[in-house]
């Protein structure tokens, strides 16, 4: 019987999630920059981007149009689900223009978004608009992009802070912080394109960090995946990977993947907001995360939430934020 490749490990505190996601962790070798990293409030949550999500669309309803919900459609409306994608792009591109934002690449985004998605393939792949999804997803517009992070902290920011806020109103679950291996997704997707007959088509997409503030500050990156036929079966990327393992396994019988190639951590909500307060102690919270003001702000409202399960700051576990007395 061969190892699994996946594995789950569940954490009681926060100081001990940390010590195994650092790059120092027994479970990423020599080689802890060959893993990427995505960080969830609620482990139990799907791994589906945005714009497979049906609340993501609420936001961008048009008047005298039914709302879009991707999870109604897939996988017998697969050709709606790009249009509605490719509508949406189109209107943050136009409304960019129109505020004097610049758009990069925007010569050939422009050409791409114009012939349409006939060729799907083409056209998610092209890395023009791989480069402007990645922008409109960092500024709120859902797209097919699922966000991961080369830093393993940093995911565990991004499930912490949510998880923190939903527990300080009185609700309970466990956050997630999932690892993937690089090495094994390359080497998959590539087996999967020579030999399957309906391959899964999955891109590690890296834009540009220099026209993307955020991106480069959370040392981001993106997945990409799709089938090419209707016969989708998920949306969910676990599922895919699942379906990926299924493969390898069947092609290496004989010399079976070693290793784990994706690892889930758990953590209950309760640890949440000492997780995000030891993070900050690192610089690494809302503002670090986020740039400009807003990102501060954010980093404030993270404060108040510690301040009411934790206790104040004010002498050596200040960390980012400047020792403070409180008005009596």
């Amino acid at each position: 019987m061969t190892e699994s490749i996946e594995h789950v490990v569940s954490v009681a505190k926060a100081a001990d999630l940390l010590q195994l996601l650092r790059p120092t962790g027994a479970l990423w070798g020599d080689r802890p920059k060959d893993w990427i990293f995505r960080g969830q409030s609620d482990c139990s949550r799907l791994l589906i981007p945005l714009a497979y999500r049906d609340e993501a669309w609420l936001p961008f309803q048009v008047a005298g149009y039914p709302l879009h919900q991707p999870t109604h459609t897939y996988p017998e409306q697969i050709d709606r689900q790009e249009r509605e994608e490719l509508s949406l792009l189109r209107r943050f591109v136009y409304a960019c223009d129109a505020a004097g934002l610049a758009i990069p690449e925007h010569m050939r985004v422009r050409e791409l978004i114009n012939l349409g998605t006939s060729n799907s393939e083409i056209f998610f792949a092209d890395p023009a608009i791989q480069t402007l999804m990645a922008l409109a997803q960092h500024h709120g517009i859902p797209t097919r992009l699922l966000d991961f992070t080369r830093n393993s902290l940093h995911a565990a920011y991004f499930a912490a802070s949510s998880s923190a806020t939903k527990f300080s109103i009185g609700k309970n679950g466990k956050l997630g912080v999932w690892a993937v291996s690089l090495a094994f997704l390359v080497y998959a997707s590539s087996l999967s394109s020579h030999i399957s007959t309906d391959p899964i088509n999955l891109r590690i997409v890296t834009a540009p960090s220099a026209t993307n503030a955020n991106l480069r500050a959370q040392l981001g990156l993106f997945l990409l995946w799709w089938h090419n036929s209707k016969g989708m079966r998920t949306l969910d990327f676990k599922s895919s990977l699942e379906e990926l393992k299924r493969l390898v396994a069947s092609h290496l019988s004989k010399q079976p993947w070693v290793g784990h190639a994706f690892i889930k951590f758990e953590l209950p909500w309760s640890e949440s907001a000492t997780l995000c307060r030891i993070l900050a102690d690192e610089n690494i919270n809302g503002a670090r995360m986020f740039t400009g003001y807003d990102g501060v702000v954010r980093s404030l409202k993270e404060q108040a939430v510690w301040d009411r399960y934790l206790g104040p700051l004010g002498s050596s576990r200040d960390g980012f934020f400047f020792k403070h007395k409180r008005l009596e």
